[in-house]
């Protein structure tokens, strides 16, 4: 099996749809999905996917996400995006993300996880924080 730009890029358009039905059937029923922008950033099996990205769809009037690189081996790779999203109020979120990525046989995610350019939250992002303002 060939795994495609195609296949990769088809789960970003269904978010860009916010059809969550389109999105679940392009999950297989044991998928992880991980993405620290979730109140559960961890999300294991069909069920908890749903209810994550029903909840990250919610406050969305527009999302976008633009293919800048993609690596595949075999059934496993790496993409990174531009993601470009417009929430209800106006706010816009502009940022790059990498995503990792596994598909079965039947090219269905068996797993996804996002990677984002923000520091992490809390003491672990305090740290390098307080010790940039050593550095200038």
């Amino acid at each position: 099996m060939e795994i495609t730009k195609a296949d990769i890029e088809a789960v970003f358009r269904s978010f860009e749809s916010k059809d969550i039905d389109l999105i679940m059937s392009l999950f297989a029923d044991d998928a992880i999905l991980i993405d620290p922008h979730y109140p559960v950033m961890e999300m294991k099996g069909k069920e908890a996917i749903r209810k994550g990205l029903t909840w990250g769809l919610k406050p969305l009037i527009t999302a976008s996400f633009t293919t800048e690189k993609l690596w595949v081996d075999g059934n496993e790779g790496a993409i990174k995006l531009i993601t470009n999203h417009v929430f209800k109020g106006g706010n816009k979120v502009d940022i790059i993300q990498v995503f990792l990525f596994a598909l079965n046989n039947e090219k269905k995610f068996l797993y996804l996880q996002s990677f984002v350019p923000y520091r992490p939250p809390g003491l672990s992002g305090l740290i390098p924080r307080l010790t940039k303002l050593f550095w200038k």
